[in-house]
C-alpha cells in the first residue's frame, strides 16, 4: 500500500507541471502570434527500484495547437492634402479650379520697381506713366485666406450653360457684319466670352457657386508670394502672352516685332509658358478681367493687412477717375506688351461692353 501511494505521487506531479507549462504556451502564443506545441510526450522514468512488477503507464494530454485569428487591418482613405497644384472640376460648368493656399504675399510695387519700370522696354510701345504706377504702391504684406480661381478665363461655351439655366443675359454681339461673332459660334467655343457687362459676369459667377476676385485675391494668384511682376517671373518676354502683336486688328498700341499668332483672343491656355506660381493661365493678355472691387485710387495705401477688399460701393469721381468703375485686371490681347501685363497693373472697367473684357471666378474654401 505504501508503494502505491508513493508511485501515484510521483506521476502525478509531472502531470501538473506539464499542464502550468501547457497555459504559459497558449499566454506566449497570443502575444507572438506564433502557435506553438503545450509541450511533447517524454517518457517518464521511476526515482527507485520499485519492488512491485507492474509498469505505470501515462497518458499525457494531447498536445494543443493555439489558432489564432488574425484582426483585419483597418485600412484607411486618407484626405488629400490640399497645396499648390491642388485642383477641383466645377461642376456647374466643368471649370478646372486652382488653389490657392492661405498666407502672406507682396501686393504692389517698390519705388525700385517703379524706377525699374520706367527705365525698361516696357514702356517703349506704350508709354508709362509714373503717376499710373504710383497708385500700385506701397508694397505691403496681405494676409487672405485660402480660395480657389478659375484656372482660365470663363468660355463662351461655359457660359452658354448660364445663359441656357436662364441665369444669364447672352452676351453682346459685334455690329461689325464683316466680324464673325464669337458667342454661339462652335469654332469659338474655348475662346474666353467677352462683350459683357460687369454685372453679367458677377451673375455668372453667382450661379457657378463662386463670385468674381478681389484685387487681393487676383494679385496673389498671378504673382504668388515673391514679388514678382509676371505671372511667369520677372523676365519680359511678350511671347508668353497674347498681345498686340504684328497682326492685331485695330489695336491700342502694337509691336510690329513680335508674331504670336494671335490677331484678337486666343483659346484659353494656348499660352502655358505664361502659368503662374498657382498653375492660374492667362493672367496676362488675352483679355482683361472683371474685379469684384471698385476701383479707389488710394487702394494699395488703404487696404488692411487681412482678406482686404476694395470699396463695394462706386467711388465719386475725381481728378484721375472721371466715372466710377469696377477694376480690370491683367491687360489683354489690343494692347503691345508692357506694363497693362503687370500682375499690380490696374485699369478702370467702365460701363459700356468691350471685344477685349472677360472675366474669371473665385470659390472661397470652405473650413
Amino acid at each position: 500500500m505504501y508503494t502505491r501511494q508513493k508511485i501515484i505521487f510521483i506521476f502525478i506531479y509531472p502531470v501538473i507541471f506539464v499542464l502550468l507549462s501547457a497555459c504559459t504556451a497558449v499566454g506566449s502564443s497570443e502575444i507572438e502570434n506564433t502557435p506553438r506545441p503545450l509541450a511533447s510526450e517524454e517518457e517518464v522514468k521511476p526515482t527507485e527500484t520499485l519492488t512491485s512488477t507492474a509498469t505505470a503507464t501515462l497518458t499525457l494530454i494531447p498536445s494543443l495547437t493555439a489558432t489564432i485569428t488574425p484582426t483585419p487591418t483597418e485600412t484607411f482613405t486618407p484626405t488629400p492634402s490640399l497645396g499648390i497644384g491642388s485642383t477641383l472640376v466645377r461642376d456647374a460648368d466643368q471649370m478646372t479650379m486652382m488653389y490657392v493656399p492661405e498666407g502672406e504675399f507682396l501686393m504692389g510695387l517698390t519705388d525700385e520697381n517703379i524706377d525699374f519700370i520706367l527705365k525698361s522696354d516696357l514702356c517703349k510701345n506704350d508709354p508709362c506713366k509714373k503717376s499710373k504706377l504710383n497708385e500700385e504702391k506701397p508694397q505691403h504684406k496681405v494676409y487672405l485666406d485660402a480660395f480657389w480661381i478659375d484656372q482660365t478665363e470663363v468660355t463662351n461655351a461655359m457660359f452658354a450653360k448660364c445663359v441656357a439655366a436662364k441665369a444669364c443675359k447672352a452676351p453682346g454681339k459685334f455690329v461689325d457684319p464683316d466680324h464673325p461673332q464669337w458667342y454661339g459660334n462652335k469654332k469659338f467655343n474655348n475662346y474666353p466670352v467677352v462683350l459683357l457687362t460687369w454685372q453679367q459676369a458677377s451673375d455668372y459667377c453667382k450661379w457657378a457657386g463662386g463670385s468674381l476676385p478681389t484685387e487681393a485675391q487676383w494679385e496673389k494668384a498671378a504673382r504668388g508670394t515673391d514679388g514678382r511682376l509676371f505671372p511667369w517671373g520677372n523676365d519680359m518676354n511678350p511671347l508668353k502672352a497674347n498681345t498686340c502683336d504684328k497682326h492685331c486688328i485695330n489695336g491700342a498700341s502694337t509691336d510690329h516685332s513680335i508674331d504670336d499668332g494671335y490677331p484678337e483672343t486666343s483659346p484659353v491656355g494656348s499660352f502655358p509658358q505664361g502659368i503662374s506660381p498657382y498653375g492660374v493661365l492667362d493672367m496676362a493678355g488675352n483679355v482683361y478681367e472683371y474685379i469684384l472691387d471698385w476701383k479707389l485710387d488710394t487702394y494699395y495705401s488703404e487696404s488692411p493687412y487681412e482678406n482686404p477688399t476694395g470699396p463695394q460701393t462706386p467711388v465719386p469721381p475725381n481728378s484721375s477717375l472721371p466715372y466710377p468703375c469696377h477694376v480690370l485686371r491683367g491687360g489683354a490681347w489690343d494692347e503691345a506688351f508692357g506694363a497693362p501685363q503687370l500682375v499690380t497693373s490696374r485699369n478702370c472697367g467702365g460701363t459700356g461692353t468691350f471685344h477685349c473684357l472677360g472675366f474669371r471666378c473665385v470659390v472661397n474654401k470652405k473650413s
